[in-house]
């Protein structure tokens, strides 16, 4: 720590002097104390929130030049480099409007005499810190651009902040319609660096892995592929249940990153049209729909395995189907849910419930449940699971349902009425923590996104046995469509089913 000081306060008088030219005053006299008052012991900012505005009073002030300077603390006092302070201000009062990444900080204020040279230094700690790090975050699209929305929790009051991604980006946002975004923790750029909570995101045109405390894309898909990919259409990005593995499927090619310093790599075999539709199964496995042979495939430790049905009623290869929806659940439930449409014969539907095998053989356990062409969910529009019961809950123009699958054939019932225009682009069933054990208290909440002439609505239905407890308003409204809602605190993130 003593180390740390002398090298600060070197640094900090190299730096002060260093605001002005050298006159080539050399006549040394007595110089008269300065008296500084108004500046506080310390300070706590908010980066892109906060205008830090500090007003000294200083006896004689006109005698003097003023300049204000900031040092980060984030340097090694081993290395013997004196750390260089960005100039904020040069004037007495300071108005700075705060941009710099959460950490600690040295703020500067020195007072030079214009006639004698001599300077007063008065430092003060600043805390920079972020509001990021706890909220929600809406993924949307508008204009042909993606965007997250965020909706701050912790802070007083609690900021909104649209067109997020922007803000921190000099103006950048990504292209084309939104997709879909994942909470990563502990995402490393390189092996040796410090572990970052980050979004991996993907839109119609790009991708992006944005940290989340300063909201900097740190990777676009230019340079997240060992080899890019010729053709550019991002489809699906998942994190599997050990949250090692990010999954991308681009143009029906699916591809792995290691989360600790890696990029994207291709699989070991193309032989496969990979749907952009998967479910997240017992890590480090995937579950894909191939397009091709009309089957669904295990993929893990960089291998696909097919599953082998030749001897079980649940079949899983050449369907001649095409897949829905496909959803994952982890423990208790190890689930895995994919709702079919058969071309033979046509217009009939069936839900397949594979039981997770813990991914230790390609035998099959579950069973298939038929779905009548009479029920409105095979022909919904959207699709949302539930984490704790056998429910599906889905989307026919303006009007949410629940259907329970425990029943032969599945019960439907009316959930909520939206407003005559709106229509439901997302749902997803939010879950923390994810259980661990049967004891494990879950908080969790449905939600749903609308979008009516540009503007979307976000509401969060709690569950009570599966129903939705009806809301008065939406919790989040903004400018365009969205796709995907995520929750962030410190200790990680809720999970989207």
């Amino acid at each position: 720590m003593k180390k740390q000081i002398i090298t600060i306060l070197l640094a900090t008088l190299l730096a002060a002097t260093a605001c002005y030219r050298d006159k080539g005053n050399y006549n040394y006299r007595d110089v008269d104390p300065v008296t500084v008052t108004g500046i506080a012991e310390s300070y706590v900012a908010f980066s892109y929130q906060d205008v830090l505005r500090v007003n000294p009073a200083v006896t004689n002030e006109e005698r003097y030049d003023f300049c204000w300077l900031l040092y980060s603390t984030a340097f090694n006092v081993n290395a013997r480099v004196i750390p260089r302070p960005d100039t904020i201000a040069r004037s007495k009062n300071l108005e700075y409007a705060v941009r710099e990444n959460p950490g600690s900080y040295i703020l500067v204020f020195s007072a030079r005499d214009k006639e004698t040279g001599y300077t007063e230094l008065t430092t003060v700690p600043l805390t920079v810190t972020t509001v990021n790090m706890t909220g929600w975050y809406v993924l949307k699209d508008n204009g042909g651009k993606t965007e997250f929305d965020f909706f701050a929790t912790d802070a007083t009051p609690a900021p909104t902040v649209a067109n997020w991604i922007s803000l921190y980006n000099d103006g950048r946002q990504l292209d084309g319609a939104a997709v879909k975004a994942v909470f990563v923790p502990g995402f490393k750029i390189t092996p040796n660096d410090d572990p970052l909570n980050v979004f991996a995101v993907v839109s119609g045109n790009d991708a992006a892995i944005i940290r989340i405390d300063n909201g900097e894309i740190i990777m676009d898909y230019d340079n997240m592929f060992f080899i890019r990919p010729l053709a550019r259409n991002p489809q699906n990005i998942i994190l599997d249940l050990s949250e090692n593995t990010i999954y991308m499927i681009n143009d029906h090619i699916l591809y792995t990153m290691n989360k600790v310093g890696g990029l994207f790599v291709d699989p070991p075999s193309w032989d496969y049209r990979v749907s952009p539709l998967s479910a997240i199964s017992f890590s480090p496995l995937i579950i894909v729909f191939d397009e091709q042979a009309k089957s669904l495939i295990r993929f893990g430790n960089n291998l696909f395995s097919p599953y082998n049905d030749a001897s079980t009623a649940l079949k899983l290869n050449n369907l001649d189907a095409e897949v829905m929806w496909m959803e994952g659940y982890n423990y208790p439930r190890w689930r895995v849910y994919a709702l079919l449409e058969h071309a033979s014969p046509a217009g009939t539907f069936s839900l397949v419930k594979l039981q997770n095998d813990y991914g230790g053989s390609t035998s099959v356990i579950g069973e298939s449940q038929d779905i009548p062409s009479t029920l409105q969910l095979p022909h919904a529009d959207k699709w949302a699971g539930n984490f704790e019961y056998d429910i599906i809950y889905f989307a026919r123009d303006n009007k949410l349902y629940r259907a329970n699958m425990d029943t032969n054939p599945p019960v439907e019932s009316l959930q909520v009425t939206f407003e005559p225009g709106e229509v439901i682009t997302c749902m997803q069933h939010m879950v923390k923590p994810v259980p661990q054990s049967p004891g494990t208290v879950v908080k969790n909440c449905l939600a749903v996104a609308t979008y009516a002439a540009g503007r979307y609505k976000v509401y969060l239905y709690s569950i009570e046995v599966g129903n939705l407890v009806p809301l008065e308003h939406p919790n989040f409204q903004g400018e365009g469509r969205v796709t995907t809602v995520n929750y962030v605190q410190p200790d990680g993130s809720l999970r989207v089913f």
